[in-house]
């Protein structure tokens, strides 16, 4: 039982650490196009990889003079000659980098970095385009290509069997836990953590292996130029869809990245917000003489609180004006009206049951022809578990519609009538002796 619980506990630790990594990846991926767009730079890259960032100069935009310079070095690469020379020309305030005679690049001022002259940043320069060339070259030889097939082919056999490894070490060594935990439980409501465990525990498998054949297939086309030109051309298509301000709210736009990233600290509020209810009901409200439903009250009213408040804020830092979302309450005022009134009555009726408090957690109650213990008050539903352990959710307007029998409300002894049937022909006085004697040897009777 511990190790099943050890288990489920780092699973869910585990998938949110993978999680997170995911958004801050894609935060890091999209931060060198963010900076570029700042700064008015643009990279130059051979064969997939970066050289270095040229700015503006005179009529000629970033983007120009990068296409010109790779343009330019891809065709030398072709004519494949013998050596390669990088030289350096011009004056020491206008410095002009040429590569086997042909004009490559005129350094100015505004592609210096801070406390770099111009004449330094094209030696600077010259080291990075020689030492790129040569590498080039060296990648298309014959040696090289026959080195990096058998890398890629021995890559992708570990990519392969890595993954079944993984896959065969969930279905025969880890799995049964969740199974052995399924097969001890008899009740639905208790095979619910198991089972969720279990599915959660699959997915995360089933996005290991998944990043392994990623990451294999990631490490394979860097081996080879052509191909890693073409990750890096989907890789910059990716992020730039990520980045393209598509989405308007009011008059600002948002890209797909910033409502990823506020959607993720939406996600980040809810889990902090639980966080908090919990260790306010375990660690600090149990330390109190109050009674549980005052402490499960107080716990579900700072829940609440902590989520308004932080979807204000959040808001009002992501720069959405409340004032350009009039329109959308509106239509949604609308909606409420019309579509989703029950939803929004169910609300207002746990409000009534959480601030009014007729039924409280731990009351014994009986609505209708259900009777049970209050489990949990949410705010749409309240859930009761039944003398058959069966847990049934309930809407919280039919607690304040229809009549309902609290025997526990302010006095937590209950007295109830339990029908008993035995054989006919059977003495009473025997019969209610074996009742009381049975009654006296529990001990919270």
């Amino acid at each position: 039982m511990n190790s099943f619980f050890r288990c489920r506990y780092w699973l869910t630790q585990v998938i949110l650490v993978v999680i997170g990594a995911i958004a801050i990846a894609c935060l890091i991926a999209a931060a060198p196009i963010v900076a570029q767009d700042n700064l008015n730079r643009v990279t130059i890259f051979l064969d997939g990889r970066p050289l270095f960032e040229v700015a503006p100069a005179g009529s000629l935009t970033a983007q120009q003079r990068a296409d010109y310079v790779s343009d330019t070095l891809k065709h030398i690469i072709e004519k494949a000659p013998p050596t390669i020379d990088v030289e350096i020309a011009g004056t020491d305030n206008l410095p002009v980098i040429k590569v086997n005679g042909n004009h490559l690049l005129s350094v100015t001022s505004n592609d210096t970095l801070t406390g770099r002259s111009p004449k330094e940043q094209a030696r600077f320069w010259q080291t990075l385009v020689q030492n790129a060339m040569e590498r080039a070259f060296l990648e298309r030889t014959q040696d090289y290509i026959v080195q990096a097939v058998f890398l890629s082919v021995g890559c992708g056999l570990w990519g392969l069997i890595s993954s079944w490894g993984v896959g065969s070490l969930w279905d025969h060594q880890i799995k049964w836990l969740f199974h052995k935990k399924l097969t001890k439980s008899t009740h639905r409501y208790r095979r619910q953590p198991a089972l969720r465990a279990e599915i959660a525990g699959g997915t995360l498998i089933l996005l290991f292996r998944v990043t392994i054949l990623v990451f294999t297939l990631i490490y394979t086309s860097n081996l080879f130029p052509q191909t890693r030109q073409l990750s890096r051309q989907l890789n910059d298509t990716f992020v730039q869809s990520l980045t393209w301000e598509i989405i308007w709210v009011g008059d600002k736009p948002y890209s797909v990245l910033g409502l990823l990233s506020l959607i993720g600290l939406f996600a980040a509020l809810i889990l902090l917000a639980k966080a908090v209810k919990k260790v306010l009901r375990s660690r600090i409200l149990s330390l109190t003489n109050l009674s549980r439903p005052a402490q499960e009250t107080i716990a579900l009213i700072t829940h609440y609180a902590i989520l308004f408040i932080g979807v204000i804020v959040l808001l009002q830092l992501w720069g959405i004006d409340f004032s350009s979302l009039a329109v959308f309450v509106g239509v949604l005022g609308v909606g409420i009206g019309l579509g989703i009134q029950g939803i929004a009555k169910e609300c207002v009726s746990g409000l009534v049951l959480i601030f009014e408090r007729p039924i409280q957690v731990g009351d014994f109650v009986n609505v209708g022809e259900l009777m049970g213990t209050v489990e949990n008050i949410g705010i749409r539903s309240t859930e009761i578990l039944t003398m058959d352990q069966v847990s049934i959710i309930i809407p919280n307007s039919r607690f304040l519609e229809a009549e309902v029998v609290n025997w526990t409300h302010n006095n937590p002894v209950s007295r109830l009538k339990l029908p008993v049937g035995v054989a006919y022909g059977s003495d009473p006085i025997k019969v209610r002796s074996a009742l009381i004697e049975a009654a006296s040897q529990h001990r919270e009777i």
